[in-house]
């Protein structure tokens, strides 16, 4: 898109343009970093909490071991698909701007493009 903007043929508002995909990429780097951050505070999380890790044992033969299986989530994975729901939709938006611009875009042809007898 960044490249479509300056051809020839698109006859798009180039300023109002860019500062949409400036603002696209801006937006990205800042999910980014927000989600590096819960990264990284879920993992001192869980460092610090050991009871979330099982450790593996041998299995013999003939022996049951039972396992109870726990669904819980990681630290901060509520707060991870808040994110991506958020991400999706603000995406989503973006695109349809940008789809909508490519629309509605004023449309500028000659007589000679639209067939039709030039008078001079």
């Amino acid at each position: 898109m960044f490249f479509a903007v300056d051809l020839q043929k698109a006859k798009l508002p180039k300023k109002s343009t860019y500062w949409i995909l400036v603002a696209f990429v801006a937006f990205h780097g800042i999910v980014h970093f927000i989600l590096s951050i819960m990264q990284c505070v879920s993992d001192n999380k869980r460092r610090d909490n050991p009871a979330d890790v099982y450790p593996m044992k041998e299995m013999g033969v003939g022996q049951n071991y039972y396992y109870p299986q726990t669904k819980q989530d990681v630290p901060g994975s509520c707060l991870r698909k808040f994110m991506l729901a958020f991400y999706t939709i603000v995406n989503l938006g973006f695109t349809a701007v940008l789809v909508l611009m490519v629309i509605f875009a004023p449309i500028e042809k000659t007589l000679e493009e639209w067939g039709l007898p030039v008078v001079a």
